[in-house]
């Protein structure tokens, strides 16, 4: 799947010397068994369950893969200021496929989501990939 996504991305792809960083959505219109996944699996159960309603709608995937040594923190931000939504509405989903660090896993800073003025969006994908062993 992942090499299939690789060769089919629009955007999103930095090779550095040390491994590659890779960005992609809307994924689920073109990969199967990433539609498949949003249509069968428990995650939109889960989903209503958190957000106390009988239904929800899907609009957005993204993928970001880090293969050894393409290593970056990404920057803190809210999701929201990306979507085309506004409001409490809404949920994320993060899920790793694979094992993930506690250093490097997804964190939060609690009551963020109703801050008065929110994290203005910031194309961070390029600007913060460093080479494992670069200067920060």
């Amino acid at each position: 799947m992942l090499t299939r996504q690789l060769s089919e991305a629009g955007f999103g792809i930095e090779m550095t010397r040390a491994g590659l960083a890779f960005y992609d959505s809307q994924a689920w219109r073109e990969i199967a068994e990433y539609r498949d996944f949003i249509e069968k699996s428990p995650l939109a159960s889960l989903a209503a369950q958190l957000l106390e309603t009988n239904r929800v709608n899907f609009f957005f995937d993204a993928v970001f893969v880090r293969t050894p040594g393409a290593q970056f923190r990404t920057p803190f931000h809210q999701d929201e200021p990306y979507w085309s939504v506004k409001g409490f509405d809404t949920c994320s989903i993060w899920m790793p496929l694979v094992s993930v660090e506690k250093k490097s896993a997804l964190e939060f800073v609690r009551g963020s989501h109703r801050w008065a003025s929110g994290v203005p969006p910031d194309k961070f994908w390029r600007s913060h990939i460093r080479c494992a062993g670069s200067a920060s």
